[in-house]
């Protein structure tokens, strides 16, 4: 590598290997070594299960089911 290049970091998750800077939640900045929750392989990254639960109440929509009459 040269002096240039500058290294990224990476999800370690084998199915994303997505780069990755920060929380998607709370933009907290990603370390070496850090571990992290890889969401939906790899449509989202969290620092913690705090964040993630955060980031769930943020943007899931409560819904009943029903039955769909043809």
């Amino acid at each position: 590598m040269s002096e240039n290049e500058e290294k990224v970091l990476k999800c370690g998750n084998w199915r994303c290997d997505e780069e990755v800077e920060e929380c998607d939640q709370c933009g907290s900045e990603f370390k070496v070594g850090q571990k992290i929750i890889c969401f939906e392989d790899g449509e989202h990254h969290f620092c913690s299960e705090e964040c993630m639960e955060s980031f769930l109440d943020d943007n899931a929509i409560e819904v009943k089911t029903y039955l769909d009459d043809e």
